[in-house]
């Protein structure tokens, strides 16, 4: 008789397993705008059609569908992603609060000028109580790097917990590789990691956000142009 229990129980465990596996993944709040050349947007959210990653607060983009989504919205474009990635510990548990972003974006070869793309990440209901400073680090990897090159990174806190909220300005960075033209595939790495900017304490829930922009100059005939990028935006105690 108990070992017909026990077999009972693992079949309804086993049932119950199968109706966990097959129920919707919630979204959750993370989200990534892409803006092309032509100002048009691309949202990506957690879970959404152009998430690969079914975990809540990890987002892997499709980056098939986005280039699809940005050569459809601006057909000249010849911007592309390689990779685009995000990810957030929000609401963390009174965990330092981290939200990291972190792609490639490719430049075609025989472009005529330099090309500028935006990308944003940002969530919200953040609980790290007494946070009083926002830290931002970057890095960057350029390859076939040459004039018009540049990679600048800002983080945000918006104590409104308001998704993509920029109501306070932390740490940013600008870089420019200052090389002639490197047209032999050697690339070119840097990071920042500078200081970090004081806010008033948080007593409640804040969102944070982080805004990327790449330009890639005009490129060679015959040679693509890229840089591989990874950043963090974070609220920490002093």
């Amino acid at each position: 008789m108990g070992l017909i229990r026990c077999r009972a129980a693992m079949v309804a465990f086993a049932v119950l397993a199968a109706m966990i596996a097959a129920s919707p993944v919630r979204g959750g709040s993370l989200e990534i705008e892409v803006t092309d050349p032509a100002g048009d947007d691309v949202v990506i959210t957690d879970n959404g059609p152009l998430d690969s990653n079914p975990m809540v607060g990890v987002i892997d983009v499709n980056v098939e569908l986005l280039n699809d989504s940005l050569v459809n919205s601006n057909p000249l474009t010849d911007l592309s992603f390689a990779t685009l990635r995000a990810t957030s510990n929000a609401p963390g548990g009174n965990v330092r609060p981290l939200l990291s972003l972190s792609g490639t974006v490719v430049r075609a070869a025989g472009a005529t000028s330099k090309s500028t793309v935006t990308i944003r990440v940002s969530d919200n209901d953040f609980s790290f109580t007494g946070a009083n400073r926002v830290r931002t680090s970057s890095s960057e990897t350029f390859l076939n790097t040459g004039d018009g090159d540049r990679f600048t990174n800002q983080g945000f806190l918006d104590p409104g917990n308001v998704l993509f909220g920029m109501a306070i300005l932390g740490p940013s960075s600008i870089v420019s590789p200052h090389h002639p033209p490197r047209r032999d595939e050697v690339s070119i790495s840097l990071s920042q990691n500078p200081r970090p900017v004081g806010v008033p304490a948080q007593d409640g829930p804040f969102a944070l956000t982080a805004q990327v922009e790449v330009t890639l100059g005009a490129t060679a005939v015959n040679e693509d142009r890229s840089v591989q990028f990874a950043t963090t935006t974070a609220a920490t105690k002093s």
